[in-house]
């Protein structure tokens, strides 16, 4: 658990109802080193959002209230917007369901990074390969056919 300590989360406050103020709900995601680059992101958003609009088990929610580190980092020096992907894997006939999610910033000055992970058991996971967490874009991206229930979360 000490391993859990040492690594950064960031809470991402969002609210189910777009009239509500109070931040309701949130995800804690998880991450360490620095954030990771997606690669040919010039339409990652409108992309997504196709991705998102091709399945009835989609949706999108622009309700992000605030995304909050674990740290005294001040986000808004680093990113011009914020957003999360959460998804589910098709894989085969597996009865196992793996939720995942990652959550993203449109740097400033040199595009979208990947800065967290979510569940925790996936981070963990992921850790070792970490320079190919951006593949999960890139493949909700190209084939959207490979997940369910994507969910896009964005700032308001």
């Amino acid at each position: 658990m000490n391993e859990l300590k040492n690594t950064l989360s960031y809470q991402v406050h969002f609210t189910s109802n777009p009239t509500a103020a109070e931040k309701n709900l949130f995800l804690t995601f998880f991450f360490k080193g620095k954030p990771v680059p997606v690669q040919d992101e010039r339409n990652l958003l409108p992309l997504l959002n196709k991705a998102v609009d091709t399945d009835k088990t989609c949706f999108k929610i622009p309700n992000i209230v605030e995304v909050s580190p674990n740290t005294d980092l001040d986000l808004e020096k680093y990113y011009s917007s914020l957003f999360c992907v959460m998804f589910t894997e098709k894989k085969g006939r597996k009865k196992e369901i793996k939720k995942k999610g990652l959550l993203l910033g449109k740097s400033i000055h040199a595009g979208y990074f990947i800065f967290g992970i979510w569940p925790y058991p996936f981070y963990l996971e992921s850790e070792s390969e970490i320079e190919s967490i951006s593949d999960y874009i890139k493949e909700l991206t190209t084939n959207s056919k490979s997940f369910t229930e994507i969910l896009l979360l964005t700032e308001k």
